[in-house]
């Protein structure tokens, strides 16, 4: 799928829904989107977003959420009902060409299953270990991909409860990779094992 345009959408601020629950309520209605139209050729990046560290272990999605795609196909979703409820509280850009100097990114979500010192507990209780053998067992590193900017989002298709959907950008040299994405807008890995590139800029 060619990602030839994009847009950006940058929730508006309120006094009673700050910008982190605003850009999770903009990603349940993408979606929505997603989800009832069954369209594959729109993805999401998050140019804005910072991951953490140790040091501060606050990530954060940023203030804007970019959607990628066919020109035609961004606006059939942008008029989709899901959005036209948006218009109050969600700045919309133009529908604009990608930049030609642009660099190549994939965007996936990386599945974190428990938190370490979950783990630790569970591990002391079940297997009778002592802390510092639990702490052996699942060192802080376990952590690491928290930092993670991540949205809470409740599954469409599974029924699932609301769960964290963390989310990885990573720069790639090489060609473009084209490919589908999911209702969610992240790519799904191709017959090769690669997963398609957004343009990053």
């Amino acid at each position: 799928m060619t990602l030839s345009h994009y847009i950006d959408l940058k929730p508006v601020p309120e006094e009673d829904l700050k910008i982190p629950q605003a850009m999770g309520s903009l990603f349940e209605m993408l979606h929505k989107a997603l989800a009832f139209s069954g369209e594959r050729g729109i993805a999401i990046s998050l140019p804005h977003h910072s991951e953490g560290t140790k040091k501060h272990p606050f990530s954060s999605l940023g203030d804007v959420l970019r959607l990628h795609g066919a020109e035609q196909a961004l606006q059939t979703l942008l008029k989709r009902s899901e959005f036209r409820t948006l218009a109050d509280y969600v700045y919309f850009n133009q529908i604009q060409p990608v930049p030609r100097e642009t660099k190549n990114c994939v965007i996936r979500r990386v599945q974190v299953k428990s938190g370490t010192e979950r783990l630790r507990r569970r591990a002391i209780k079940r297997h009778h270990l002592t802390e510092e053998e639990a702490k052996e067992r699942y060192p802080d590193g376990k952590e690491a991909l928290s930092f993670l900017p991540y949205f809470s989002v409740k599954s469409l298709s599974t029924d699932q409860k609301n769960f964290r959907l963390f989310l990885s950008h990573k720069m790639v040299e090489g060609e473009p990779v084209e490919g589908i994405f999911s209702a969610y807008g992240l790519g799904i890995k191709n017959e090769a094992g690669q997963f398609p590139t957004i343009p990053w800029f």
